[in-house]
């Protein structure tokens, strides 16, 4: 059963922003914990550490260039930002993650114009989206929080829950890091 599964390697990392709110990061800590069942460790990151990710005439920070800084300190983590962050491909992403190694992902639109409890929700979603990502999961066409989202009505719509298909392959990549 997937809620048995133990995260053996290593303590995952919660890493945030001078500008996070102690909530997010709390909330970030518990889908951690329920999804991949981790012990995990909060850390202040301060965002200047990536002066060189930010791009002035976007007013946003690459989340690749970030992904790859904080690769040379840390694996298995999670760093939210509080600030707008991009790909080359997107304009504008809510999270990006290195295959076992690591995600950025960014509470900027999650929390914009809504209230808590909504941004919360969506965060919910892109946790676990980019924990799959983490994991090996690829997209799903399904009603599933594997699926992508480009919008905010698309994060909104879609389920907070791994669909059947994406529960076993996230089940299959547990037991791999686990055996």
């Amino acid at each position: 059963m997937l809620s048995e599964q133990r995260w053996k390697t290593t303590i995952f990392k919660v890493l945030y922003d001078e500008f996070t709110e102690t909530y997010v990061w709390e909330a970030v800590e518990e889908v951690v914990k329920g999804v991949i069942r981790a012990e995990v460790k909060t850390m202040l990151v301060p965002l200047d550490t990536f002066k060189d990710a930010y791009n002035g005439l976007r007013w946003q920070y690459n989340a690749k260039i970030i992904l790859e800084k904080i690769e040379e300190k840390f694996s298995n983590f999670i760093y939210l930002v509080s600030k707008d962050i991009y790909t080359v491909e997107f304009r504008y992403v809510y999270g990006a993650t290195k295959v076992g190694v690591g995600s950025v992902i960014s509470t900027s639109r999650l929390f914009a114009g809504v209230p808590k409890e909504w941004g919360l929700s969506r965060l919910e979603k892109v946790v676990k989206h980019e924990l799959g990502h983490f994991l090996g999961l690829g997209h799903c066409k399904g009603k599933c929080v594997m699926r992508f989202s480009n919008g905010l009505f698309m994060l909104d719509y879609k389920s907070p829950y791994f669909c059947d298909s994406c529960k076993e392959k996230l089940k299959e990549a547990l037991n791999k890091v686990n055996a």
